[in-house]
């Protein structure tokens, strides 16, 4: 109930990188995992505590958000608009 309203179920959150999955569910940290951030202990306590935000996993090549992070190939670049629903204006008319 973070901004006055209850919450009915819980948040998923798509998550292209296995080790961050694992970490979230049970901890399980690898050898580059020393410097965590607090963010992420926040996080991993929303996850097995209050149950407020479930972890998914998505393919890295299936991830719609790379197209607002990464260089991407044409056709890869256009698999992700279509996957937000933007079409290109020569569609529109």
């Amino acid at each position: 109930m973070e901004i006055g309203f209850p919450q009915a179920d819980h948040t998923p959150l798509w998550v292209d990188n296995e080790s961050t999955i694992r970490f979230g569910q049970d901890g399980q940290m690898n050898g580059r995992m020393k410097h965590m951030k607090v963010a992420y202990y926040w996080l991993k306590e929303r996850i097995e505590e209050d149950k407020e935000v479930k972890l998914h996993h998505v393919p890295g090549l299936e991830n719609t958000a790379d197209i607002l992070t990464k260089g991407l190939a044409r056709e890869l670049h256009e698999f992700h608009c279509h996957g937000m629903g933007l079409v290109s204006m020569d569609e529109v008319s």
